[in-house]
């Protein structure tokens, strides 16, 4: 269905492209979050990821699925601007813990996860991007090697070196 939304924009259908916007911006928003730190950075990757599919829709190949082609879009930027070294800020632990924890939990909640955001900051961006993607975007294997470009074998081992990290910096706060 989706893929048929691309179809229709590309052939001039103005509202399938509303409809794009409207059914990825908040996933792709989340996802820029995580991976820039900074929600001012990841709007502005976002306006310009639906920016850059905008003036690219006719070069679109529908070979493969639409929302694994702006998971690419967005990566590539996410990745550009990281490269830059811009400066980005650290994320509010209070947006990304659950909702409605029990008071006397608040705390060590939030505080849990500050530590878990520093130490996914903290990995090499490979390890990072991997990591974002398959943990907090839920998306499978063969998704990732399609988003990020790495084989199968890489993105494994990515995987496994980012939980161990992960494991030996935030495995202390959890016992």
């Amino acid at each position: 269905m989706n893929d048929d939304l691309m179809s229709r924009f590309k052939s001039g259908d103005a509202a399938a492209f509303d409809e794009i916007v409207k059914t990825y911006k908040t996933r792709l928003f989340r996802y820029l979050s995580r991976f820039l730190r900074d929600p001012d950075e990841a709007e502005d990757a976002l306006q310009d990821l639906f920016l850059r599919l905008y003036t690219a829709r006719g070069s679109y190949n529908p070979s493969g699925r639409l929302e694994n082609f702006l998971y690419r879009i967005a990566t590539n930027l996410a990745m550009d601007r990281l490269r830059k070294n811009r400066p980005v800020s650290g994320l509010d632990p209070e947006r990304v813990a659950s909702p409605d924890p029990a008071p006397h939990d608040q705390l060590d909640q939030k505080e849990l996860m500050a530590g878990l955001q520093a130490a996914v900051s903290s990995l090499p961006e490979n390890q990072k991007l991997v990591f974002n993607l398959v943990v907090f975007e839920d998306k499978s294997y063969d998704e990732v090697t399609k988003i990020t470009g790495f084989s199968l074998s890489s993105i494994k081992s990515l995987l496994f070196r980012a939980r161990t990290s992960l494991k030996k910096s935030v495995g202390p706060q959890l016992s």
